[in-house]
């Protein structure tokens, strides 16, 4: 795998210099369009990237946080979609690279301009960095769709995990995010084996005596369900 600064610049540190613009401000060079082609600014990428890796926003507001949004270790944000207040704990490693950006402010923009266009920057920024990377298809809100799966997947409800998005309804995290809430996976994966007894294995760990139960009690299921199977079809 590449060295993360070539990923951000495409080639090798020695001779790819960044080449400042006579008359170009240090808040000019905080735009994402201007990163790209810096090495010392490749810390900017990971900590964004860390940032919606391990916090899950969306783009637009990660990138136009301010440092007082982050208190004690936890961002604090309303969303500009939904107007949802989110606070979300951040680990050490992401809070350590967001203190090392430049931005006296704002980390990852100048603070000028509109927010459309810092979010556009950024977008057409990070699908350089992903083409560099040969990462087909990425995109910045992946890192929202993992850190709800992985919340979800770790048996953290949908409630929760709404209010960490800023979804403006548990139906929306429901719908999107529904197939990775654990109870639920383990609930189908129980009817499944409950409903097809005999083609699964008797539990390891038994005694052949208990296993020996166990398979004449799965024969007994299946048995049952064949015969309200044939009531049904007649």
């Amino acid at each position: 795998m590449l060295p993360f600064y070539l990923l951000v610049t495409g080639g090798d540190p020695a001779t790819d210099q960044y080449a400042e613009k006579a008359g170009e401000s240090r808040d000019d060079n905080l735009k994402p369009s201007n990163l790209v082609r810096d090495r010392f600014h490749s810390g900017i990428y990971s900590a964004l990237i860390l940032l919606l890796r391990y916090s899950g926003p969306r783009l637009g507001d990660a990138v136009t946080i301010s440092r007082d949004r982050i208190e004690d270790g936890t961002l604090i944000l309303r969303t500009e979609k939904t107007g949802t207040r989110v606070r979300v704990p951040l680990p050490q490693e992401v809070t350590d690279a967001i203190e090392v950006c430049p931005g006296p402010r704002y980390p990852f923009w100048s603070g000028n301009g509109k927010r459309k266009s810092v979010v556009t920057d950024w977008q057409r920024a990070l699908k350089r960095l992903f083409d560099i990377a040969e990462v087909r298809g990425a995109h910045a809100h992946r890192y929202r769709h993992t850190f709800a799966c992985e919340m979800l997947m770790a048996g953290v409800s949908l409630t929760i995990v709404a209010k960490l998005l800023g979804h403006a309804s548990e139906a929306i995290t429901e719908r999107h995010y529904g197939a990775w809430v654990k109870g639920r996976q383990e609930q189908l994966e129980v009817a499944v084996r409950q409903a097809f007894p005999s083609k699964f294995a008797a539990p390891t760990g038994l005694k052949p005596v208990e296993r020996k139960k166990a398979k004449r009690k799965n024969r007994q299921k299946a048995n049952g369900f064949a015969a309200l199977s044939d009531l049904r079809h007649r």
